[in-house]
């Protein structure tokens, strides 16, 4: 298959994993890895602020918004941080 043909089916591809997907209880950033985030952070037990720094992490680059979901871990992150100078 060329460039073209490629770049036909990925769109195609594209376009209806985004219209056939359930995004309330299956989203595809959800599932982009063999483990979803929420099974990952509650395998490890992380606390609502650590995991909300994975959760956004992780999906960040397959939401569309990647800088807004980066400064929305930093700001978990400086929470985590001000908890722990508190101790």
């Amino acid at each position: 298959m060329n460039d073209k043909g490629n770049r036909a089916f990925y769109l195609r591809s594209r376009f209806e994993k985004e219209h056939n997907e359930d995004k309330v209880n299956n989203p595809s950033h959800y599932t982009l890895g063999k483990i979803e985030v929420f099974d990952f952070i509650k395998a490890w037990d992380l606390s609502f602020a650590e995991g909300n720094v994975v959760k956004y992490v992780v999906r960040a680059p397959h939401k569309g918004k990647h800088l807004e979901d980066l400064k929305k871990a930093r700001w978990y992150i400086d929470q985590l941080i001000k908890e722990q100078e508190g101790k």
